[in-house]
């Protein structure tokens, strides 16, 4: 990941410090709240079944209707 900070030229550097290290922390807080939180994971079923006797129309009767 990389994160972009657009900051004026005229930013003391002290400040910008300040501002990675809030920005910093916060994220480190988010990652530990999505390790912590318990995320639901998706079940998908697939089901097959038998196909012998399937009566599709043709293109052309779909069309007429």
């Amino acid at each position: 990941m990389q994160i972009t900070i657009n900051v004026p030229d005229n930013l003391p550097s002290t400040k910008v410090n300040q501002l990675i290290k809030e920005l910093e922390q916060k994220l480190t807080e988010e990652a530990k709240f999505l390790d912590s939180s318990s995320i639901k994971k998706r079940q998908v079923y697939a089901h097959l079944f038998p196909t012998d006797d399937l009566n599709l129309p043709s293109r052309e009767e779909l069309y007429e209707r």
